[in-house]
């Protein structure tokens, strides 16, 4: 799973059609053989907008939206946590739950099925959506089950269901932003988080197990471990 910002791509090159070479790579590499994955979020959900498959817009930025413009990438039917996805194991994600974002059965479990690895490429290491899986299977205390009304367009065909999200409480007296920095120096000092240069921009990749294990250790050491409060 590729989490990433148009300016790493933009670092290397500002012809459109680089760019699009460069998308078209990032999918070859992996074939058959593979499968990549890049979020295309859209939250339609949460502000009670229909989700139409083929044509809402990511709205977490212009690499999200290369990707989900691409004529080889199938879209998720997730009314808020869509992800566009080539490769392998197409259908398998395809067929993932939309009645709840970061359950059992949903892609982000999928992602610790797999043993996936999670990859950032120009973005800080809060873009980690994964991290929200991780809280909500250890149930941390800053975040709460919400039901959201879903409507999604497919074709023709128009289909409304409830879906939730473990979405913060805005209620405490601490900032419940996410927050990585602890994490990714432990997960640098234990070997799990690999980091390179891409352009003049850092990538960083880590298993989602490895990811899983060392956020539950420091949300057991420290309840706020992973945001900023």
């Amino acid at each position: 799973m590729i989490h990433g910002d148009a300016g790493a791509f933009l670092s290397l090159t500002k012809r459109k059609e680089d760019i699009n070479a460069c998308v078209e790579a990032i999918i070859e590499y992996f074939g058959e053989t593979g499968t990549v994955i890049v979020p295309t979020f859209s939250y339609s959900a949460t502000k009670s907008e229909c989700y139409n498959i083929e044509s809402t817009p990511s709205t977490i930025g212009s690499f999200s939206e290369m990707f989900r413009i691409n004529s080889r990438m199938k879209r998720t039917r997730h009314p808020n946590f869509s992800v566009c996805v080539a490769g392998r194991e197409t259908d398998t994600i395809l067929e993932a739950r939309v009645d709840d974002a970061f359950g059992k059965g949903t892609i982000f479990d999928f992602l610790y099925k797999a043993n996936a690895s999670l990859v950032t490429i120009g973005c800080s290491i809060n873009a980690l959506t994964y991290t929200h899986y991780v809280e909500q299977q250890v149930q941390v205390f800053y975040r709460y089950m919400k039901s959201f009304e879903a409507e999604m367009k497919i074709g023709e065909h128009l289909e409304r269901f409830e879906t939730t999200y473990y979405v913060r409480r805005l209620d405490l007296d601490f900032d419940t932003t996410a927050d990585l920095k602890q994490f990714q120096f432990r997960a640098n000092q234990s070997g799990y988080l690999r980091e390179t240069k891409f352009g003049r921009f850092q990538a960083t990749a880590i298993r989602a197990r490895d990811c899983f294990d060392l956020m539950s250790q420091m949300l057991r050491e420290n309840q706020r471990a992973l945001v900023r409060g």
